[in-house]
């Protein structure tokens, strides 16, 4: 005999009105718990006093100042919050904002650390009033509270700074078996090349940059054979064939009342 089933839509005698309502009743629970869950798990997502990120290690080849100046802009930057929260990316980016940080790597480690790394841009030279250069990252901002005077100051349009620090490193083999130090080279408002030295003083040599070799090369050729030369102030050697010296302005000794 077929079986017949009854889709009249009443419940079965073996499942109870009371089994059903346990059944609704535990699925709201269940759902009450989640949400309940949700809203917490929010809540601790915002507190920064959840889970807080309280050891920051930061490694590099960085004095005290720099090591401070990142925990710094750290702190006070608003985006540490709580290790849920952090976000390694959005740290990155704000230490590679600093001028002199190259590059920064940063991970984050349960349950509470943070570790970046940095590589710190390395000068070759003074640029301009405030700046400084390297030869893999140009002209850039360095850190305020740095001194860099042990290294040349190079000075000029910005898109002629590799061309300048080129003509340094070359400037500077030229005029050392001669006991010469450069303090500056620059090229002027006119274009014109100068070099200012430390022992020395001031060579102008031109704007044709083919001829800057050889018009150096006249220089110390001929600079010895120059009387009182302490009393130089300026060679300009922009001449095809020669030079010309510009002298420091006579002092009157206050005492003796001569003039030298």
């Amino acid at each position: 005999m077929d079986r017949i089933e009854d889709c009249s839509g009443e419940l079965s005698p073996r499942f109870s009105l009371w089994e059903y309502l346990a059944g609704v009743f535990f699925t709201l629970l269940v759902l009450a718990m989640v949400t309940l869950l949700f809203v917490s798990l929010k809540r601790y997502y915002y507190d920064s006093n959840f889970l807080p990120v309280d050891t920051i290690s930061i490694k590099g080849s960085l004095d005290q100042d720099s090591v401070e100046e990142i925990s710094r802009k750290l702190s006070t930057s608003g985006v540490m919050g709580n290790f849920i929260k952090l976000d390694v990316n959005e740290v990155q980016h704000m230490v590679e904002e600093i001028p002199w940080v190259a590059s920064a790597s940063v991970r984050k480690q349960w349950p509470s650390y943070l570790y970046l790394t940095i590589v710190e841009k390395i000068p070759q030279a003074r640029w301009g009033e405030n700046e400084l250069y390297s030869s893999t990252l140009g002209v850039f901002k360095g850190p305020d509270d740095r001194s860099y005077e042990d290294l040349v100051l190079l000075d000029g349009p910005a898109e002629k700074a590799d061309q300048i620090y080129s003509g340094y490193r070359r400037f500077q083999t030229m005029l050392a078996g001669f006991g010469f130090i450069i303090d500056s080279v620059r090229i002027s408002d006119r274009r014109s090349w100068e070099i200012e030295l430390r022992n020395g003083p001031k060579l102008i040599l031109g704007r044709e940059v083919e001829e800057l070799d050889a018009r150096l090369d006249r220089f110390v050729k001929i600079y010895n054979l120059i009387q009182n030369r302490e009393l130089i102030a300026y060679i300009d050697l922009r001449y095809d064939n020669g030079l010309a010296v510009g002298w420091k302005p006579l002092q009157e000794d206050e005492k003796s009342g001569q003039r030298r």
